[in-house]
C-alpha cells in the first residue's frame, strides 16, 4: 500500500496570519496496512475553516482527519484506520486531487492500458468504500486560539526584527564614527607632515 505522507504545521514567520476562509472543499481518505479496504468521502464544502495566509495551509487538519477516524471507528466498527484530509480553495482543484487519489486505488479511473509494474500500487485489488455526505459530514474547527497564537508570534517576531535592525544600525553608526575618526587622524598627520616641509 502506498505510504501516506502527513504534513506537519509549524507557525514560524512574522507574516503568518490565521484567518477564516469563506469556503473550503474537503474530502477524506482512510486506509489500513492490515487490509485492502479504503474509504473515500464525498467532496464536501465546509464553511468557516481557518487557513494560514502565508501557506494557505488548512489549520486543524489533524482534527478533520480525527472526525473521519472517529466516524469509521464508531459507526463502521473499523478502528485504527489511517485517515488524511485533502483540501482546496476551489472545487475544480479538489476534483483534480480526488481523481488523482482515485487513480491510485481504482483501476477503472485509469485510461492507460500500459502494463502495470509489479511494484505499482494498482497491482493490488482494493475494496473501495464510499462515504457520502448523508452518512458523514465534516464540522468546521474553530481555530481562533491558533489565530491568537500566530498573531502573538508575529508581534514577537516583529519586535525581534526591530531590535535586530536597531542593533545593526548602532553597529553601522559606530563603525562609521570609527572610520571618520581614523580619516580625521590620517588627515591631521598628513597636514602636519606637509607643514614641516
Amino acid at each position: 500500500m502506498a505510504a501516506v505522507v502527513a504534513s506537519l504545521f509549524t507557525a514560524t514567520t512574522a507574516t503568518a496570519k490565521a484567518v477564516v476562509a469563506k469556503e473550503m472543499y474537503i474530502f477524506g481518505f482512510a486506509a489500513s496496512f492490515n487490509d485492502t479496504i479504503v474509504h473515500f468521502t464525498d467532496i464536501q464544502r465546509v464553511d468557516s475553516t481557518w487557513i494560514d495566509t502565508r501557506t494557505d495551509f488548512l489549520l486543524g487538519r489533524d482534527n478533520y482527519s480525527n472526525q473521519l477516524r472517529n466516524y469509521i471507528a464508531d459507526k463502521l466498527k473499523m478502528p485504527h484506520r489511517t485517515c488524511i484530509t485533502i483540501y482546496a480553495n476551489k472545487r475544480s482543484d479538489i476534483e483534480k486531487k480526488y481523481i488523482k487519489m482515485m487513480k491510485l486505488y481504482n483501476s477503472s479511473y485509469n485510461k492507460s492500458k500500459k502494463k502495470k509494474k509489479k511494484k505499482d500500487i494498482q497491482a493490488r485489488e482494493f475494496d473501495i468504500r464510499y462515504i457520502n455526505q448523508n452518512e458523514f459530514h465534516y464540522s468546521p474547527i474553530n481555530m481562533s486560539q491558533m489565530a491568537e497564537q500566530l498573531t502573538d508570534e508575529a508581534i514577537k517576531a516583529k519586535k525581534a526584527e526591530a531590535k535586530k535592525a536597531k542593533k545593526a544600525r548602532k553597529l553601522n553608526e559606530a563603525e562609521a564614527k570609527k572610520q571618520r575618526k581614523a580619516e580625521a587622524k590620517k588627515a591631521g598627520k598628513e597636514k602636519n607632515a606637509n607643514g614641516r616641509k
